[in-house]
């Protein structure tokens, strides 16, 4: 069995299928060359008897026509050469029909009629017969010679010559067999020697070179292409390494590559005894860097803020914080958007972390010149300490963007260590957003309404709508706890769309049942203003519903108008062109500049409640109230004050000529049924002290 699995092996092999088909290939043609020389020298040797015989036979005849004086003595000349073997049969056949001699002698070695031979094989015997016919001067001697000549050297001779073709057949056989396996055996290993750089190819061994020396010009060939292909291989290797592991746009470390770094550095640390801490970098109002000077600018900006990071880590090194894992250009990685973070393995106390991210705020504090541009740059740093914030990667990455979280909310541009409690309240912030997802669904979002009056006799001039979120459990929500988590969300859209759509119709509602309200104002979102279809989900409502011109005031703040000039010109004069008027919230907490104040042509200024609070007791906030009304006058503006709630802001803003005001001092916001219930109670003009229940 083992002997035929070897052979059934060498069959199914390279070199056993290159011998078999030499073999057969080679049997044919030693067949076809066999036979061919077998016959071409068995015919001339065939040929040279015939050509040697008939001559001797002509010869034989002029000697007995010589010598036949007589029967008896032709009998003798005959019987001679019959005997000397000379001649293999001998006759001569007289014209009268007679033969001599007449004894079973001649006819001994001939059987049956005599036939001459035309050719050396006419018959299968040993004998060529042959006649001539002879002309003695006995004329009744005369007639026809039959002799015969026999054949059997010249037929061993051809055998000889057979056996001789069939050894060199052999031979060549041999020899052909032998090149053949030679040949094979030098192919084949040519071949497995490629096969193998080809297995090693396919299995992603693609880093050493194939090296398949051979003189064979088509494998050579085979292994130059491999070759190339491998070399291509782990270019594209590469290429998805650094994809997979790398940030495309600044070269740092990804997430992926910095979660294994950061397990490196942890691993390091479990056996050193040591710390490592993880920051957490976001940078502050990136978002207005790329609308206001475009993308390319933002990506400039945030390569420039990636190489500042690793230049503050090779000239401010941590005290002891060296590691043979990380070097500064490794610690750093972008988690994407404008998220950083950085590594610092083995350092010995927690306070360098925080010594490290002053560092990286003084470092991003300096200008970054873009184009003509130069861009401040700051960041809210979030830090959480191994073992203290977490023992995994993924753990302590979370915990610092919680800290980072927490950094934004108290100011942006400073950094916060980690502590338990920011995890609870980001767990409610991840619960809040996807309630908020169920409450566009289920209707659980609720407008409220707060009145808008003259200041001088209290009439009724509008409302502002007001959001709500009616929980199932938290209760009544105000949009101070949910509003943040739909703009960062991106539910500010649809959510946004929802408070227009829904104003629009109560207002329509309102007048249908005759109510004096003439004008209702919504709160515009940052990101719903900037979207291109914001105007004509505008103007839809509008139609929708039937609202006339200047019924509809959208609130838009400073900082919402002031991201790209060109581009809010051109939608402030859309909203224009379709009835709808304009205001500017919040007005004051912004660049207030009245340049730009100018050049959007609103309708109204709404001075922040910030302002009105201290009013007059705080004269500086008196004197920028004082002068945002002077200012709105010259430009013949409505001015809107916000959040009055005392008498004493009342007076102060009608002895300044202010026309309308909001705020706890008329109304609370109120549901559709308790302003319906209001306003009709709510005289056309009256006194101040009964219209605001303020006792005088």
């Amino acid at each position: 069995m083992s002997a035929m699995r070897k052979l059934a092996s060498f069959y199914h092999s390279f070199t056993g299928r290159m011998v078999l088909a030499a073999l057969v290939l080679h049997v044919l043609l030693a067949i076809t060359v066999g036979i061919g020389v077998h016959r071409m020298v068995s015919s001339d040797v065939k040929d040279e008897f015939v050509d040697s015989v008939r001559p001797q036979a002509r010869q034989f005849a002029l000697s007995l026509e010589s010598r036949a004086t007589s029967a008896a003595a032709v009998e003798a000349i005959l019987q001679d050469a019959l005997v000397s073997g000379q001649l293999a049969y001998a006759e001569l056949v007289l014209d009268n029909g007679d033969s001599i001699p007449r004894g079973a002698l001649a006819r001994s070695r001939m059987r049956g009629k005599f036939v001459e031979d035309d050719r050396f094989d006419d018959r299968d015997d040993t004998v060529y017969y042959t006649s001539v016919t002879i002309n003695p001067q006995v004329r009744i001697l005369r007639g026809t010679l039959r002799v015969g000549f026999d054949k059997r050297s010249h037929l061993e001779r051809i055998d000889q010559l057979y056996r001789r073709s069939l050894l060199l057949v052999l031979g060549y056989l041999i020899v052909s067999l032998t090149l053949a396996a030679a040949a094979g055996e030098m192919l084949g290993r040519s071949i497995r020697r490629l096969r193998d750089a080809a297995r090693r190819v396919a299995d992603g061994k693609v880093d050493e070179p194939l090296e398949v020396s051979t003189g064979i010009t088509e494998v050579a060939s085979l292994t130059q292409d491999l070759e190339m292909m491998r070399g291509e291989l782990v270019r594209q290797r590469r290429a998805l390494h650094a994809l997979a592991y790398f940030d495309g746009l600044t070269g740092l470390a990804n997430r992926v590559c910095l979660s294994e770094r950061l397990s490196s550095a942890l691993i390091s640390a479990r056996d050193r005894n040591q710390k490592v801490a993880v920051l957490f970098v976001d940078l502050d109002r990136f978002k207005r860097v790329n609308d206001t000077l475009g993308h390319d600018a933002g990506d400039r900006l945030l390569r420039s803020v990636g190489n500042r990071m690793k230049m503050c880590l090779q000239e401010n090194p941590p005290a002891n914080g060296t590691s043979p894992l990380l070097s500064p250009e490794e610690s750093v990685g972008r988690l994407g958007g404008d998220e950083f973070a950085i590594v610092l393995p083995g350092i010995s106390a927690a306070q360098e972390a925080g010594v490290m991210a002053d560092h990286i705020l003084d470092a991003l504090c300096k200008p970054i010149r873009i184009g003509e541009h130069r861009v401040y740059a700051t960041a809210s740093i979030g830090i959480a300490i191994y073992p203290f914030d977490g023992e995994e990667p993924q753990t302590l990455l979370k915990n610092a963007d919680a800290a980072m979280y927490h950094a934004k909310q108290k100011g942006k541009n400073c950094y916060q260590y980690y502590m338990g409690s920011m995890n609870v309240t980001a767990a409610t912030r991840l619960e809040l957003e996807s309630e908020l997802h169920r409450a566009l669904e289920l209707g659980q979002l609720v407008l409220h309404y707060q009145p808008q009056t003259k200041v001088d006799n209290g009439t009724l001039t509008g409302a502002e709508a007001l959001i709500r979120w009616e929980h199932p459990q938290r209760g009544l929500m105000m949009p101070g706890e949910f509003i943040h988590i739909a703009e960062e969300s991106g539910l500010i859209l649809p959510m946004g769309e929802w408070v227009i759509r829904s104003a629009c119709a109560q207002l329509r509602t309102w007048q249908q049942k005759g109510l004096p309200l003439n004008r209702i104002s919504v709160n515009v979102a940052a990101r719903q203003f900037e979207q291109p279809t914001f105007i004509d989900s505008v103007k839809k409502a509008i139609d929708d519903y039937g609202i006339g011109h200047g019924m509809l005031d959208l609130e838009i703040t400073e900082t919402s108008l002031m991201t790209n000039e060109a581009e809010t010109l051109e939608r402030l004069g859309g909203l224009r062109s379709i009835g709808v008027s304009l205001s500017i919230d919040d007005f004051g907490t912004g660049f207030s500049s009245l340049t730009y104040l100018k050049r959007f042509q609103v309708e109204a200024l709404k001075i922040d409640q910030s302002f009105i609070q201290d009013i007059p007791d705080n004269a500086h906030n008196a004197a920028i109230v004082g002068a945002i009304m002077a200012l709105a006058e010259s430009l013949n503006l409505n001015v809107i004050a916000e959040g009055v709630e005392t008498r004493r802001q009342w007076q102060f803003l009608s002895e300044h000529k202010c026309r309308e005001m909001q705020g706890f001092l008329v109304s609370r916001p109120l549901t559709v049924e308790a302003f319906e219930k209001y306003v009709r109670q709510l005289p056309q003009a009256g006194r101040p002290g009964r219209i605001y229940g303020v006792k005088v």
